[in-house]
């Protein structure tokens, strides 16, 4: 008889499985997706120094080309705030072809006091403050992942939130990839960048790079020093220089499985007190 409640066990909990399985997959939250087939959506353009470049949208695809001048630029689209329990993750996805060299990518997301842009130069409020997790890669020196915190006054053709001169900066632990990556002109390739909250203490960062079904790059970056971050509400891309093109991008946010962690246990219970 005890036998036979066991194995009922085995089949309810794997009955149970079934049942949960679906509900952590539909728990993932599409927050947003550009394919830019008729424009440049939400996206701005930033710089220090020099003069803005070009964002244009180009035969379907989001362009960015640096104004060759010496300043440093960057795009970036604001989101609505997701924040992240433990267990949840943040995940950005997109097609990337660059048609002249750029000797540095970087991405990242971050939490930014103003919350919303609403023109190029994001120059709309000034002090304001951002935080967050960025992880770049040079065709020169190390790539790593790092977070970045600070405060900044914003003024036309002066905004810049992943420069990494001013502020905060910790360079977290990294892991994986070589030391340098060069991009191939005229080449696609496919990214997918990630927050994950592994726990109260450890945030970890990874940034992977395809080309079709083979991997080309990837980074592991691993912060487990407080304080950790958990809202974003803007995504931010760099290249240093030449042409960048972005296409069929996707934000997704995966929260903590709880429901289906609490059912999973819930389940454990009832049997343990049949048995």
């Amino acid at each position: 008889m005890k036998t036979i409640k066991h194995n009922s066990a085995k089949l309810l909990l794997a009955a149970a499985g079934l049942m949960l399985a679906p509900m952590a997959s539909d728990a993932a939250t599409t927050v947003f997706t550009d394919t830019f087939d008729s424009g440049t959506g939400a996206w701005y353009r930033a710089y220090t120094g020099g003069s803005a470049g070009t964002l244009t949208n180009d035969d379907g695809r989001l362009s960015f080309t640096q104004n060759g001048t010496g300043g440093l630029e960057v795009i970036g689209r604001s989101f609505s705030t997701q924040t992240i329990p433990v267990g949840g993750s943040l995940t950005v996805s997109f097609d990337f072809r660059q048609t002249s060299a750029t000797g540095i990518f970087r991405i990242g997301f971050y939490d930014i006091s103003q919350g919303a842009f609403s023109a190029d130069n994001w120059a709309a409020v000034n002090d304001e403050t951002y935080a967050g997790y960025t992880t770049f890669i040079r065709n020169n020196g190390s790539n790593i992942a790092r977070r970045e915190s600070a405060t900044f006054t914003t003024s036309a053709g002066n905004f810049y939130p992943t420069q990494g001169a001013d502020g905060n900066v910790t360079d977290i632990t990294s892991s994986g990839g070589a030391t340098n990556f060069t991009f191939a002109n005229d080449t696609d390739y496919q990214f997918s960048f990630s927050v994950t909250r592994v726990s109260e203490t450890q945030t970890d960062t990874l940034l992977t790079v395809m080309q079709g079904v083979t991997e080309r790059y990837s980074v592991l970056g691993s912060h487990t020093s407080a304080p950790h971050l958990d809202e974003f509400n803007t995504l931010v891309l760099r290249t240093s220089s030449g042409t960048a093109l972005y296409d069929n991008m996707q934000l997704t946010f995966i929260p903590e499985p709880s429901v289906a962690l609490l059912g999973g246990l819930g389940m454990l219970a009832l049997l343990r007190r049949r048995r």
